[in-house]
């Protein structure tokens, strides 16, 4: 019933991806202006909705440049955020805001990585060339970047990464031949010859390089995910082995999430989706715990978790946890000498 639905928004996809062809070729010719900011401007993004990994690369990507020294600044739109200020997520040495009034990815990537650094900067804006400024007359970081932001034409950039999810790729191959609302796609397939970087996000999966993408000839590198462990709020780990486990989660594709139990030794007694960038209340919290004892562990993801901390009840009385991975990058070093290459170069 879906794909027949599908078949019938074709034209209303076709109207789309005119609208944004024609829209790329005024930004290419200039007739609608991109903005030249005084730093260098690093761009992570995706050409579908949802779930490719851009928060978590980011974070990655982050790490990276810290540890060459250099001072990031993350500018998000905030998606799904309930403020319509610019908001500093994270000044340098602090979290300055709630995870309400800036959302949640710009909240997991400055919780993620406060834990060991300070020598980075988040903001959120709808405004990204106002906020870009600004962050660069108040902090002077050393470079900038852009999360979600391979569609936003504004700011000219230095490098354009762009995160593919391989699964669902190959999946799914109508959809993503397609652009919204037939298909999945924010633009169509051939726009990656505007990519400098192909991130191919395996996640859980083995895939080889995706033959589709080599056509573009750019640099392709493969991102696996791996399981740390899972952490309570104080950022504990605990053994999971044995247990009752309620799994819930509101991201884009949740099955993979609710897979990686599999490879563990524990009662999976429920799982429960919401939807993307969830905005949990008291009622959702109630569902969550309708069926489960205490000695039940509930277990979310880290983009899940920085939301559900906020209910104090829930993570006192039950054992509340999320699931922590670690990013796998294969070629890192030459990864890290291309990213160098580019923000030093002038484009």
């Amino acid at each position: 019933m879906l794909n027949y639905l599908r078949i019938l928004l074709l034209p209303f996809s076709l109207i789309y991806s005119m609208i944004i062809s024609i829209r790329n070729f005024l930004y290419s010719k200039e007739f609608l202006r991109s903005y030249r900011i005084s730093k260098p401007v690093v761009s992570i993004g995706n050409i579908s909705t949802g779930g490719t990994g851009k928060s978590p690369f980011t974070i990655l990507l982050t790490e990276i440049l810290i540890k060459l020294n250099l001072k990031p600044a993350i500018i998000s739109r905030g998606y799904k955020s309930k403020s319509d200020e610019m908001e500093i997520v994270f000044n340098g040495s602090d979290i300055t805001c709630t995870v309400d009034k800036c959302g949640d990815e710009p909240m997991m990537i400055s919780r993620n990585l406060s834990d060991n650094y300070k020598d980075f900067y988040v903001l959120t804006s709808k405004d990204r060339v106002k906020a870009s400024n600004y962050v660069i007359d108040k902090f002077n970081p050393d470079l900038i970047i852009l999360d979600d932001a391979y569609q936003h034409r504004k700011i000219k950039r230095n490098l354009d990464i762009v995160l593919i999810d391989a699964e669902d790729m190959l999946n799914n191959k109508f959809i993503n031949s397609f652009t919204i609302p037939a298909g999945n796609l924010r633009e169509n397939l051939n726009s990656l010859s505007g990519a400098d970087i192909i991130i191919q996000n395996n996640k859980f999966t083995d895939f080889q390089r995706i033959e589709k993408l080599k056509k573009f000839n750019k640099e392709i590198f493969i991102l696996n995910y791996q399981v740390k462990g899972f952490f309570d709020a104080n950022n504990n780990p605990v053994n999971i082995t044995g247990k009752d486990v309620c799994a819930f989660a509101g991201i884009a594709q949740p099955d993979s999430f609710f897979k990686k139990f599999e490879d563990y030794d524990c009662n999976l007694a429920d799982t429960i989706s919401f939807r993307d960038h969830m905005h949990y209340h008291k009622d959702d919290i109630y569902r969550i715990t309708l069926k489960a004892s205490k000695e039940t562990l509930f277990i979310t993801t880290e983009k899940d978790f920085v939301k559900i901390k906020e209910f104090s009840d829930f993570i006192n009385y039950f054992s509340v946890l999320f699931m922590k991975i670690e990013l796998i990058l294969d070629d890192k070093d030459k990864f890290i000498s291309l990213v160098k290459k580019y923000i030093t170069q002038i484009k």
